[in-house]
C-alpha cells in the first residue's frame, strides 16, 4: 500500500500536484481504522486487556435495521471497513446466522447476472484470441516465407551485380590493353571536330565536292548515322546529297526544328555508338568505309584538303579514329552484348526485390496489425477473467454465509492480540554482527589452545581425519544435528569436544 492523499474522492501521490489526469486507483476497496473501529463499536463492547483487546457481542445489535443493512450488502461491507480484522470476522459471522434471510439480499441477484454477462463475455473473448492468435501464426509464417524470398533474390541480385561487375572490368581492361589506343585516338578527334570555326564548316558545305570529298563526306554521314538495325531493316544507309547537305548545315535553316545547333554534325557527335557497328546491315556500313579509310589521297597532312578547307583534315582524322575505334569494338562486342543483356537481367532482378520488398512490408505491417489486436484481446481477456473471479467469488462468499446458518453461535469473547512493532534492523544487524565478533574470538582462542598442547595437536588431527571420513562416507553432505551420530556409527567411538577445551 502507498502512501498518498485523497483529494476530492480520488488517490493522488504526495508531493504531487493532485491532477485528475494522474490519479492512483485502488486496488481494493480502501480501509481505515476509523471505520472498523466504529464498526465494530456498534455490535460489540470492547475490553482492554494486558496482552490484546477482547469483544462482547452484543445480541440485540444484530437485529436492528442497520444489521439488516450490512446483511443485505453481504460479503461486502460498509465502506473503510477492514474485512480482514479478526472482531469484523466475528460480527459477520453472527449477522449471517441472525439475518440469513436477508444475507446477500441486495448482492445475489446482480451479482449473478453480471456473473452471467462477464461469463459470455469471456466465452466470447476466448473465441476471438483463439481467432486472433491463428491469424498471428499465419502471418508470422508469412513474413517468415516472405523474408525467405526476399532473401533469395537479394542473392541472386548480388550474383548477377557481381557478373556485371566481372564483364565491365573485362571490357575496361580490353581497352586499356589495346596496343593502338584507339579509345584515346578517338576522344582527341572528337575533341578536335568540336574545334573547327563555323566558317569553316561553312566552305566544306559551300565547297565543289568531287569524288574523294564526296567519298570522305558519305563515310562521316555513314559513321554520324544512328539508326539501329531493327531501323535499317538489314537495308544499309547510303547518304544522298541532301543528306551531306543537312549534316553540314545549321538549325536555322529548318525553322520547325526545336534544337538549337550551328552544325548539325556536332549536334548528333555525342549519339555515335561504337559498338552498334558489330552486326547486322550497320557492319555492312562499316565496311563500305575501308576504301576511304585506306585512300592514299584522304590524309589529314594533305595540303590541298587544308586549302579548301581547315576542317577537312580534321574530318579526315575524325573518320579513320573512328573506323578504327568501331573495329576494335567489334573485337570486345561478344562481352559487351552479353553485358547489356545481363543489364536487363540485373534491372528486372531489382524490380523483382523492390516488388518482394514492398510484399515484405506489407506483411509486416498486417502481423503487426494481427499482433496489436490479439494484444488488446488479451488484456480485454485477463479482465473480464478477473471481474470474473471476484464476480464468482462474492457468489461463493455469499452461499458461504448462508451455510453459516448452520454453525453453532460463538459464545464468550473474542481476543485480537496487540500489534507488534517492527523489529529495528540497525539494531539487529548491530547484534548480529557482534555475535559473530565474539564467535570468531572463541574459535582463534581455542586454536591457540590446541596449538600450544602438542598432544592436543595430534589428538585434533585424527579428528580431522576421521571429520572427512565421516564426509566421504555421506557424499560431503552431513546435516549438522545427524552428524554426532553419523560420527558414532563411522568411526565407532564417541564424540567429545570436551577434550579440546570445548564447553
Amino acid at each position: 500500500m502507498r502512501v498518498g492523499l485523497w483529494v476530492h474522492g480520488s488517490f493522488s501521490l504526495p508531493d504531487s500536484d493532485p491532477d485528475p489526469r494522474e490519479r492512483t486507483t485502488w486496488l481494493s476497496r480502501p480501509v481505515t481504522k476509523y471505520a472498523t473501529l466504529t464498526f465494530v463499536q456498534y455490535f460489540t463492547r470492547i475490553h482492554q486487556v494486558n496482552t490484546g483487546q477482547e469483544i462482547e457481542l452484543i445480541k440485540p445489535k444484530f437485529k436492528s435495521p442497520y444489521a439488516v443493512m450490512v446483511a443485505g450488502m453481504l460479503p461486502n461491507l460498509p465502506l473503510g471497513v477492514d474485512p480482514d480484522d479478526p472482531f469484523v470476522k466475528a460480527i459477520v459471522r453472527l449477522l449471517a446466522k441472525t439475518q440469513s434471510v436477508m444475507v446477500g439480499a441486495d448482492v445475489l441477484d446482480r451479482t449473478v447476472l453480471q456473473l452471467n454477462i462477464v461469463s459470455e463475455k469471456v466465452v466470447e473473448l476466448v473465441a476471438t484470441m483463439e481467432r486472433h492468435r491463428n491469424d498471428v501464426e499465419v502471418s508470422a509464417r508469412s513474413v517468415r516465407d516472405q523474408s525467405r524470398v526476399v532473401r533469395d533474390v537479394a542473392i541472386d541480385l548480388d550474383c548477377a551485380l557481381e557478373k556485371e561487375e566481372d564483364m565491365q572490368l573485362k571490357i575496361e581492361r580490353f581497352w586499356k590493353a589495346d596496343p593502338r589506343k584507339t579509345e584515346a585516338k578517338y576522344k582527341q578527334a572528337v575533341l578536335a571536330l568540336n574545334e573547327i570555326e563555323v566558317m569553316d564548316w561553312y566552305r566544306v558545305r559551300k565547297s565543289k565536292l568531287d569524288d574523294n570529298m564526296r567519298a570522305l563526306l558519305e563515310a562521316f554521314a555513314i559513321l554520324l548515322n544512328f539508326k539501329g538495325n531493327m531501323d535499317l531493316q538489314g537495308v544499309p544507309y547510303k547518304p544522298k546529297q541532301d543528306d551531306l547537305l543537312t549534316l553540314l548545315g545549321s538549325s536555322g535553316e529548318n525553322a520547325i526544328l526545336i534544337h538549337k545547333y550551328d552544325v548539325k554534325a556536332l549536334y548528333v557527335l555525342p549519339l555515335f555508338d561504337v559498338y552498334s557497328f558489330a552486326e547486322g546491315a550497320r557492319h555492312q556500313m562499316l565496311q563500305s568505309v575501308t576504301q576511304v579509310v585506306h585512300n592514299p589521297r584522304l590524309r589529314q597532312g594533305n595540303l590541298r584538303l587544308a586549302m579548301q578547307s581547315p576542317a577537312i583534315p580534321v574530318i579526315v582524322g575524325w573518320v579513320r579514329a573512328a573506323f578504327a575505334y568501331a573495329q576494335a569494338a567489334c573485337e570486345v562486342f561478344p562481352v559487351y552484348n552479353r553485358l547489356m543483356s545481363h543489364f536487363r537481367v540485373v534491372e528486372s532482378l531489382k524490380a523483382v526485390l523492390k516488388r518482394e520488398q514492398a510484399t515484405l512490408v506489407e506483411l509486416q505491417t498486417s502481423a503487426k496489425v494481427c499482433a496489436a489486436a490479439l494484444a488488446t484481446t488479451s488484456e480485454s481477456l485477463d479482465y473480464y477473467k478477473k471481474e470474473e473471479a471476484q464476480l464468482q467469488k462474492t457468489v461463493d462468499d455469499i452461499k458461504e454465509l448462508d451455510s453459516m446458518e448452520d454453525l453453532p453461535t460463538q459464545q464468550g469473547r473474542v481476543f485480537k492480540a496487540n500489534p507488534i512493532a517492527p523489529q529495528d534492523e540497525a539494531r539487529m544487524e548491530a547484534e548480529r554482527a557482534a555475535a559473530a565478533a565474539e564467535l570468531a574470538e572463541k574459535v582463534q582462542a581455542l586454536k591457540l589452545h590446541i596449538a600450544s598442547d602438542e598432544n592436543l595437536r595430534n589428538q585434533f588431527g585424527i579428528l580431522k581425519k576421521d571429520i572427512r571420513k565421516v564426509l566421504d562416507r555421506n557424499q560431503d553432505a552431513v546435516p549438522l544435528h545427524k552428524f554426532t551420530k553419523l560420527y558414532e556409527d563411522v568411526t565407532h567411538k564417541r564424540l567429545s569436544l570436551q577434550a579440546y577445551g570445548v564447553k
